[in-house]
């Protein structure tokens, strides 16, 4: 631990002054050997000033940390310079946890040291953020890489960023030669012009990027390739960022008919290129609790820099920091699920309150649609048993749907209605809205049917799907007035 050297002790008012401020400080000689640690600093740690003085304040330092901080420390004795590092200190009550130390030496007017001054902040919520961020970095990587298909991010420029692990194994190439993909042969030579002039355009005007052409392999061999880019816009409306998924179609390409008609073709088509619009999405929702857990970050170490440290606010936002990080990691964990096509997770559950969730997610969207939501949910709703957020998710594109139906809707109310009802064995739920109604109510649920200029015509075929699988009907009919009436049904059982 080091011998104890004779030397000027810190006076008492030194002493009183060191135990007023709420923070763990301590105080050395020129040559290292602490000589005071505040009543602070001796309450937490549960040592007397007597166990502290020399080097026996080491005592609280975690055993892993311990020779790396005195090492540490006596390279700054001999340097005569400011002092930090972090380690794990020992709380009174046996638990660890990290502190950041600082240390600054005091000088005489001929720039001699006479003494040090330091303190302890703990950091330990800061850690476990900045831990739950790298995690939450790798999960994401880890879904980009493990997609069915070639993904990759550019930037405002048209630069390459990203690339997952499927594209470098498609062209065994590298990120730095794929830079100059329109170049080295990579596009075949008669889409080639047709291709860079559509990127162009996109970069210019910001539309969504579409094309199919064909790619060449690391083997030589061409593929066909549904190409789309959407763009991640800021604030402002300013693009941050393309995202662009390429899908392999040469199997579509070659099969023609035969691919339409099979339903379980269309059915995988269907979930693949939603990948395309999910991904804005995907970075939106991560990007968010990521960036807020930054700046949160920023904020708590600003907070305890402070001369003296902040506690109580570096606390808050320190708390801060977690709960965006759990919200970043729970996005994650989501996205997750759906590329493993995790099974479906079955409660016993009551509607009504899907209902209610599934209105609280769009909340903005019914807001800005100038929306007036209507409920008329049946009490003591039976119970049913369905995967949440499926049936959500089901009842979200519906509601959106609906929202959809009404834009145009500008001489009378904008109305969504929703209703549940006991149905027999089974339990109705109805979204009504007052728009533009529908003149094909069995075709709208085929696959890629759309009345939409920028739809893809999935949205509906997906819910069916949905409902379908849980045993139920979903259908549509005109209302006797304006609008129309989306009907799902779901059977009443028991949860086993």
């Amino acid at each position: 631990m080091g011998t104890k050297a004779k030397q000027k002790t810190l006076d008492d008012p030194f002493k009183a002054v060191l135990d007023l401020i709420p923070a763990l400080v301590w105080s050395t000689g020129p040559d290292g050997n602490c000589d005071y640690c505040s009543r602070v600093w001796r309450d937490y740690t549960g040592l007397s000033l007597e166990d502290t003085a020399g080097w026996g304040w080491t005592a609280a330092v975690h055993p892993d940390d311990r020779d790396r901080l005195i090492a540490y420390w006596r390279l700054v004795l001999a340097a005569g310079e400011l002092a930090e590092t972090e380690g794990r200190l020992r709380r009174f009550d046996g638990e660890y946890r990290w502190f950041l130390f600082r240390g600054r030496a005091q000088r005489d007017a001929r720039g001699r040291i006479v003494r040090w001054y330091g303190t302890n902040t703990d950091i330990e919520d800061r850690k476990r953020a900045e831990d739950a961020l790298r995690a939450s970095e790798l999960s994401f990587r880890l879904i980009v890489d493990t997609i069915p298909a070639l993904v990759c991010t550019m930037t405002p420029a048209g630069e390459l960023e990203l690339l997952n692990q499927q594209i470098l194994d498609y062209f065994a190439k590298s990120r730095d030669e794929l830079k100059n993909w329109g170049s080295i042969g990579v596009v075949h030579e008669d889409d080639l012009d047709h291709v860079t002039a559509q990127w162009r355009c996109s970069l210019e005007t910001g539309c969504p990027y579409n094309v199919e052409y064909r790619i060449r392999r690391s083997d030589g061999a061409f593929r066909w390739f549904h190409v789309r880019g959407l763009p991640l816009r800021d604030a402002q409306g300013r693009i941050v960022r393309w995202y662009v998924l390429l899908v392999d179609i040469d199997e579509a390409k070659r099969a023609g008919e035969d691919l339409i008609n099979s339903r379980a073709r269309l059915a995988h088509m269907s979930q693949i290129m939603t990948v395309a619009e999910l991904s804005a999405s995907i970075a939106h929702e991560v990007n968010q609790p990521l960036a807020s857990l930054v700046a949160n970050g920023h904020a708590c170490v600003s907070w305890l820099s402070a001369d003296p440290p902040n506690l109580e606010r570096a606390r808050i936002t320190a708390g801060r920091v977690i709960r965006d990080a759990n919200s970043a990691a729970e996005v994650v964990r989501r996205i997750r699920a759906l590329f493993r096509q995790a099974p479906p997770s079955m409660v016993l559950t009551d509607l009504n309150d899907i209902v209610r969730e599934a209105i609280g997610l769009i909340g903005n969207e019914i807001f800005d649609a100038g929306a007036l939501v209507e409920l008329d949910l049946a009490h003591e709703l039976p119970k049913v048993v369905v995967d949440r957020v499926q049936i959500q998710q089901a009842l979200v594109n519906l509601a959106r749907n609906a929202l959809e139906a009404m834009k145009p809707v500008t001489d009378r109310a904008r109305n969504l209605t929703f209703v549940s009802r006991p149905d027999g064995t089974d339990v109705l739920i109805q979204v009504r809205d007052s728009g533009s109604g529908i003149t094909n109510p069995n075709a709208i649920f085929d696959p890629f049917f759309t009345t939409k200029e920028s739809g893809m015509g999935i949205g509906l075929a997906i819910c069916r799907s949905i409902v379908d699988a849980h045993g139920g009907r979903l259908w549509a009919a005109p209302n006797d007035g304006p609008g129309a009436t989306f009907s799902l049904t779901l059977p009443v059982r028991s949860e086993h």
